[in-house]
Formats: structure tokens, sequence, C-alpha cells
């Protein structure tokens, strides 16, 4: 009987374990339509991760091997999961095709007709409470059916590109230790420290803020420094980009200074989340908002803050960090086109196929 209840009340603690997860959120259920349990790491206040749109051809779209005269019209299509935690409207995701001649696959060779663009919203993911609510899979297509045209003496392979360039956006949160005088050190009083580095939190998306660090700058004055960093393994551009005839395509024009200002530029914002500091940054032109380019993938934005209306003991105040960008990647698929002859294939002109 005492070893029954021993095993009894072993139960009723691995049950309370899974009732009541602990304060710190580290792990998630993933609470969309799929129901799955995969456990992933996630922040108090944001999912996180170091994605946005994470794009592949739909399956037979295009298929693996095609016959060429245009005798095996195929379509191409993009799933398109959303990754990050910002919500694409319509239009903010464009997808153009190269690495095939578009006349020969029936593309008419204007590189218009090979870029398509998502006609519905494509939400991101969403944390609510210890859980994440996985959002369904949206898409890109292309309306007009592509085949190969041309009649081949042998087979040959061709290899797709697609790149994806999607206007996104990070939202960041720190906090800044603040007091009238941050000079004056009372250890017995302050209840945080100004010279130190602050944890940050970062939305889920390709463009993190890092390495953010606070300092002492004078009697009336605190300083701090964040870093902007490309974490996703894409290309960047000024967020404007998406919607231009040729999006995120740099190399179309490189002797264009135009064309030049695009790529490693991204907006970004300072925003004070109380009334008692003020912030002015000197990437910023002095001020809270405005592009800044990345080199090497990374830029440092570097804020002072005064404290002329602080109060005398140290407290702490959140502080908002917001970047938007537009965002290239790409994946590749490679076709077969095989000779139609050569397998004793022919067309009758009717559409039908006869060996």
């Amino acid at each position: 009987m005492r070893k029954f209840y021993l095993i009894a009340l072993f139960l009723m603690l691995i049950l309370l374990i899974g009732v009541f997860p602990q304060e710190g959120v580290t792990t998630k259920k993933a609470s969309g339509l799929s129901g799955c349990g995969n456990k992933e790491t996630i922040g108090r206040v944001y999912v996180g991760g170091s994605q946005g749109l994470v794009v592949n051809f739909r399956p037979e779209e295009p298929p693996e091997v095609v016959l060429d005269e245009s005798l095996e019209p195929f379509t191409v299509a993009f799933e398109i999961k959303n990754r990050g935690e910002y919500n694409l409207k319509e239009g903010e995701a464009s997808i153009i095709l190269s690495g095939i001649n578009a006349e020969d696959f029936g593309l008419e060779g204007s590189i218009s007709s090979s870029i398509s663009n998502n006609r519905d919203p494509i939400p991101g993911r969403v944390k609510i409470g210890n859980d994440i609510v996985e959002p369904a899979s949206g898409e890109i297509l292309f309306d007009s059916p592509a085949g190969y045209r041309v009649d081949l003496e042998q087979d040959f392979n061709a290899r797709i590109r697609a790149d994806i360039c999607y206007f996104y956006n990070t939202e960041a949160v720190s906090n800044l230790c603040l007091k009238y005088n941050p000079i004056q050190r009372r250890p017995e009083l302050d209840v945080c420290r100004i010279d130190s580095s602050k944890s940050t939190e970062n939305s889920g998306s390709p463009i993190h803020f890092e390495n953010f660090r606070e300092s002492r700058s004078g009697t009336r004055e605190v300083r701090f420094s964040v870093d902007v960093i490309n974490v996703g393994g894409g290309d960047v551009f000024i967020p404007e980009e998406f919607r231009d005839d040729t999006p995120c395509i740099e190399d179309l024009e490189p002797n264009s200074m135009e064309r030049g200002l695009v790529k490693n530029y991204i907006y970004v914002e300072v925003i004070p989340q109380s009334s008692v500091y003020g912030v002015t940054c000197s990437r910023l032109n002095s001020a809270t908002n405005g592009l800044v380019k990345l080199v090497d993938g990374k830029a440092r934005i570097d804020c002072a803050v005064s404290t002329e209306r602080a109060q005398d003991t140290a407290f702490e105040v959140p502080v908002k960090l917001f970047a938007a960008y537009s965002y290239r990647d790409f994946v590749e698929k490679q076709i077969s086109v095989e000779n139609a002859r050569i397998r004793g294939l022919e067309d009758t002109g009717s559409g039908t196929l006869y060996t």
C-alpha cells in the first residue's frame, strides 16, 4: 500500500510541473492548427528567432523533368512560410525568376513577366502566453504557364533561381539605468548599474539589435551603444526597395549611383518609453531615426541620454528599438529538359503525344 501511495504522489508531481510552467518562458507548445508539441526557446516579449520569410517551390511546380517543344506546359508556384513576427500585407513580397532564358521558357523575354507578388497577407508567428501560434503558409503564383519552346538536339539541365524580396520590421526592447547625477555612486541605494551590458530581446526577424551597453558620460548624461546586425544570411535593402520594378536586384545596373544607394541601408528608430529622458544619436544625425548603412552586415548606433529630469536615485526605464528594411533571400531548383524525339515522342498537333 505504501508503494502505491509513493507512485501516486510521483505521478501527481509530474502533472503539476506540466500544468504550471516556470516563470521564465523557455519552451513553447505549437498551438496552431498543426497541434505539434515541438519545443523551442522563446522570450518573454517576443517569439524571437533569426528568420523572416522562408520560400520553397511547391511540389511539381515546376516538375523536375519536362519535355522540349512546349509539349509539357507547367506552372511555377511557391509556398511562403513566415517564420518571423511581422505581418506582411498584400503586395509586400515579390519573387523574381532568373537563371533561365525567359523567352525559351515561354516567359516572353520580359523581366516583368518573371516577377510575381503575394496577393494575400502573410501573417507572422504570435506569442500568446507560453504558446506560439503558427500561421498558415502563404503563396506566390505565376499565372502564365511555362514550357520549354525550343526543339532540342539533346537533353540539358537548367537551374531556375527564385529571389524573394520582401518588406520586414524588427522590434527590440532593452532597459536603461538612469539617475540625475550618473557620476555619483550609491550602491546601497541604486537598484541598477549604469556601466554595464544590458540584455536585449528581439522579435523574430533577420535583423537584430545586439550588444546593448550603457556607460556614464557626465554629471547629467549617460550614453548607450547597440549594434544592428544582419543575422538572417540574406541581403538587406532600404525599406522601399520591395516596391521597385526590379526589387532587390542591385546588380542589374552596377554603375548606377542610385542603385548603389539601396543595398545595405536600413531605417532605424530609437523610441524612448518614458518622458523623463531624451535621446540623440550621432549616426542618426543627432535625432532618433534615420537610415543606417551596414558594413560587413553590421552597424553601431551611439546615443546620448539626458538625465536633467531624472530623480536622484537610480531607476530603470525601457527603451524600444525599431528597424524597417527590405530583405532578399533565394531558392534554386534544377529542371531537366528532355528531347521528346529521342524518346520516340511526337506532337500530333492536337496536343496528344504518341510513341
